[in-house]
C-alpha cells in the first residue's frame, strides 16, 4: 500500500504554566559548576559553585542579550529562536534523576513574560510564561507538562555528568535574575486511562496496514490512503465559492462582527445558532436557513443602561476577556440536556462550559486549557472526540497545540505543534510579491517580502469522512516588530491528516480561501479567520468564516468585519482530474459491507467507468458509464452488482476520462 506522506514538520512540545499549578518538589542542594561555553563548545574548567542556585550573569552571554546589574535582560523582542540572545551554562549533575528548573524574574506584562529554554540542544521545544499580576514583580519560573496533560512543573530526565543549559530570549523585558535546578524526587505523572484510550483511538485510525471501507463513509482523495495505483490523473484543490457577508455589524455594541464557530442547529427549537464575538461582547444570533440572521434580545448584560441586546455572557459583573465565550459546539451525544452545547470561555486561557440551550451558561469546575487569544473547537461524533486548537508560541512565532477530550472535563495535549516551517517563510515571501503586484488587492502598509515572516494564527480542525482536515490561516507579516509587524494579512490553506498528529498539507499549500479585491466592498480583504468546521448542507458544504477589510482599521471604520460564507461542493476540497487520456484509479483491497456503489463525479465532458476486481484480479462486475454533473451518482450496473458481494474481498477500478472524481462510497 502506498503511505501517504508523513508531517510537513516535526513534533514540537511546548509547555506553559498555570498561577495554580504547583506539584510536591523535594529540594535537594546539588553542586553546580557553571562556566560560560564559547561558540565553537570549548569549554573551560567550571569553577564549583554549591547552593541551589546560581546567578544569569555568570553563563556566556551573546547579544541581543544583554546584563545589567547582573540581570540578564534582551530588550528586543523576536519569536524566531534563531535571532534571540543566548545565553549557556554548563552545569555538572551529580547523578542521573529527575530535574526541574526555575527562574528568579521579572516580567513587566502578559505580552512580554516569556523566554525559551532546553538542555544540550537548541531545537527549544519549552518556553517559560511567567504569570504577571502586579507589573514588575519578582517571581519563581515554573511551567508544566503538557506531555501528560496534566498540571505539573516539567521535569526532565538527566543522566550523570555536565550538560549545558540554554535560554534564548523571546521578549523583550523579560529579567532573569537567577536560575535553580531541583531534583524532583515525587511521582513522575503518568497518562491518564482516558488519555491511553484516545491516544489508542487516534493510533487505530491512522492505521494503514488494512484498507477499510466502512457503509455509508466515503472514500476521498486528499492522500494516498487506499489506493493501490494512479495512471494518468493529477490531484487539484479547489477553493469555495464566495457569497458574501451573512451577519454583518447592526448594533451601536457590536463594533465588530467575527465568529469562531460553526452554525449549530438545534432540533428543539428549529434553529440554527451562531455566537459572535468582537468589540468587547459576545453576541447571539439565530436563523431557520442559515442565510438570514436575527439577534434576539437576551437581557443578560447592561449596555449603556439598556438590557435590550444580544449580548450573551456567563457573568454579567465581567468585561471582555473573561467574559469572551470564543468556541462552541452542540453535542447531541450527552445525557445530561443542561451539557447540550459545550463551549470555551475567556481569551488569556480556555475555561470549559456548558449550556442547555446555549444562551444561558455555567463553568465546569475543572482547569482552563493554556491558550493565548486565537483558539477553534470542534465535535468528532463518529468517535465522540472534542478538538481544542489553542494558539502558542512556536518556532516561527504563532503556532497551534491540540488537545482532546472525550467528556470536555479532563483533557490531553497531544505531543505536537502545528507551525509554519521554512517553505511557508519562502512561500510567504512570494504570496506578499504577488499581493503588492495586484492593483486589486489591499496593500497592508509596510508589508515587505524581504523581511516577510509567516506564521499559523488559528486552526480550525474536524472530522470529515474518515479523516481530519485543518484549515489553517497563515498569517503574513512583517518579521520586525520595528515595522508595524503586526500589519499583515491571512491565506487559509488545507491540511489533512488520519491521527490529529501527523499532518499534509495539500494543494501545494497554495490559498484554499483569499482575499477578496477592494472594489467588491467585500468585508474579506484582508483578515481572514477559518471556522471550525463546515456546515454539511445537501450537496454543499457551508464556510462560515470571518472577514475583515483591515488588520488594524484606520479611525472612523466602525463597521470593519463580518461573517462570510463560502460554499463548495460536498467532498469537493481535491479533485482526482483525468483530460482526453483515460485516468486509472484502482484501489487497495477491501472487504465489502452491504450496499450499492455511489460516485461523487464532474463528467460534464466525459465518461466514468466502475469495475470491481476479486483479489487475484478477477472482474466481477462492471458499470455502465456515468456522465454528467453527479454529486451522488448511484452507480448502474451492466454485469454482475456491488451490492451481491458483502463480506468478500474486493477491489474497485476506476477508469474516467475529461472528468473530476471527487469520492465513493457504499451505501
Amino acid at each position: 500500500m502506498k503511505k501517504a506522506e508523513k508531517k510537513y514538520s516535526g513534533l514540537e512540545r511546548k509547555d506553559r504554566m498555570m498561577k495554580s499549578a504547583f506539584c510536591l518538589l523535594f529540594q535537594w542542594i546539588i553542586s553546580v559548576a557553571v562556566t560560560g561555553a564559547s561558540a565553537n563548545d570549548e569549554i573551560q574548567e567550571p569553577p564549583l559553585m554549591s547552593g541551589l542556585e546560581f546567578s544569569a550573569a555568570s553563563g556566556l552571554i551573546e547579544t541581543p542579550f544583554t546584563l545589567d546589574s547582573g540581570v540578564l535582560s534582551q530588550p528586543v523582542k523576536t519569536t524566531d529562536p534563531v535571532l534571540g540572545g543566548r545565553a549557556r551554562w554548563r552545569v555538572t549533575i551529580p547523578k542521573t534523576g529527575f530535574y526541574s528548573v526555575t527562574a528568579s524574574v521579572n516580567a513587566p506584562s502578559t505580552s512580554e513574560n516569556s523566554f525559551y529554554i532546553d538542555w544540550d540542544k537548541e531545537s527549544f521545544p519549552v518556553t517559560w510564561v511567567i504569570p504577571v499580576t502586579k507589573g514588575f514583580e519578582s517571581r519563581v519560573a515554573r511551567w508544566v507538562d503538557q506531555n501528560t496533560g496534566i498540571w505539573d512543573p516539567r521535569i526532565w530526565e538527566l543522566t550523570k555528568g555536565v550538560h549545558t543549559l540554554i535560554i534564548r530570549g523571546r521578549e523583550p523585558n523579560t529579567l532573569i535574575e537567577s536560575i535553580r535546578i531541583e531534583e524532583h524526587t515525587g511521582e513522575i505523572r503518568k497518562t491518564t486511562k482516558q488519555a491511553k484510550e484516545v491516544l489508542v483511538t487516534l493510533a487505530r485510525l491512522s492505521d494503514e496496514t488494512v484498507f477499510r471501507v466502512p457503509a455509508g463513509q466515503r472514500q476521498l482523495f486528499l492522500d494516498d490512503y487506499g489506493i493501490s495505483k494512479i495512471e494518468n490523473l493529477e490531484r487539484t484543490m479547489h477553493q469555495p465559492t464566495k457569497k458574501g457577508a451573512v451577519i454583518s455589524r447592526d448594533r451601536p455594541w457590536e463594533l465588530d462582527v467575527q465568529t469562531r464557530c460553526v452554525p449549530a442547529w438545534d432540533p428543539t427549537v428549529e434553529r440554527f445558532k451562531i455566537w459572535l464575538i468582537g468589540g468587547g461582547n459576545t453576541c447571539y444570533a439565530e436563523s431557520k436557513d442559515g442565510i438570514h440572521w436575527t439577534k434576539p434580545m437576551l437581557r443578560q448584560k447592561e449596555f449603556e443602561g439598556s438590557l435590550e441586546n444580544n449580548i450573551v455572557t456567563v457573568d454579567p459583573n465581567l468585561e471582555w476577556g473573561e467574559n469572551a465565550i470564543k468556541n462552541v459546539v452542540f453535542d447531541p451525544d450527552d445525557s445530561d440536556p443542561s451539557r447540550r452545547f459545550k463551549g470555551l470561555l475567556g481569551i488569556d486561557g480556555r475555561q470549559p462550559i456548558v449550556s442547555p440551550d446555549g444562551i444561558h451558561w455555567k463553568r465546569l469546575d475543572v482547569p482552563a486549557l493554556p491558550s493565548s487569544d486565537e483558539s477553534n473547537l470542534s465535535y468528532d461524533r463518529q468517535i465522540g472526540l472534542f478538538i481544542a486548537t489553542l494558539k502558542w508560541g512556536g518556532p516561527y512565532s504563532r503556532s497551534q497545540a491540540i488537545w482532546v477530550s472525550k467528556d470536555f472535563e479532563t483533557w490531553t495535549c497531544l505531543e505536537v505543534l502545528f507551525h509554519a516551517d521554512e517553505l511557508d517563510q519562502k512561500l510567504g515571501a512570494e504570496n506578499m510579491r504577488a499581493r503588492l503586484a495586484d492593483p486589486t488587492l489591499h496593500h497592508p502598509p509596510t508589508i515587505d517580502p524581504a523581511n516577510c515572516q509567516v506564521d499559523v494564527y488559528n486552526f480550525g480542525v474536524f472530522r470529515y469522512e474518515g479523516l481530519y482536515i485543518g484549515l489553517p490561516a497563515m498569517f503574513h507579516r512583517n518579521r520586525s516588530d520595528k515595522i508595524m509587524g503586526d500589519m499583515g494579512f491571512h491565506l487559509v490553506q488545507l491540511a489533512t491528516s488520519r491521527d490529529l498528529t501527523t499532518w499534509k498539507r495539500l494543494g501545494d499549500r497554495k490559498t484554499f480561501i483569499g482575499p477578496s479585491t477592494v472594489a467588491s466592498g467585500a468585508y474579506d480583504r484582508t483578515q481572514i479567520m477559518p471556522p471550525s468546521s463546515p456546515l454539511i448542507q445537501g450537496d454543499e458544504l457551508w464556510f462560515y468564516y470571518t472577514g475583515c477589510k483591515y488588520r488594524m482599521p484606520p479611525v472612523g471604520e466602525i463597521n470593519n468585519c463580518a461573517v462570510c460564507l463560502a460554499v463548495l461542493r460536498r467532498d469537493g476540497f481535491i479533485s482526482l482530474d483525468a483530460g482526453e487520456t483515460t485516468g486509472t484509479l484502482l484501489t487497495e483491497s477491501f472487504i465489502a459491507p452491504d450496499g450499492n456503489l455511489f460516485v461523487n463525479v464532474d463528467a460534464s465532458g466525459g465518461d466514468l467507468r466502475a469495475e470491481v476486481l476479486d483479489k487475484d484480479g478477477k472482474v466481477l462486475a462492471i458499470s455502465a458509464p456515468m456522465k454528467g454533473n453527479q454529486p451522488r451518482g448511484k452507480v448502474r450496473w451492466l454485469k454482475g452488482n456491488m451490492a451481491t458481494l458483502k463480506g468478500e474481498e474486493v477491489s474497485i477500478r476506476f477508469t474516467f476520462h475529461n472528468a473530476a472524481f471527487y469520492s465513493y462510497w457504499i451505501n
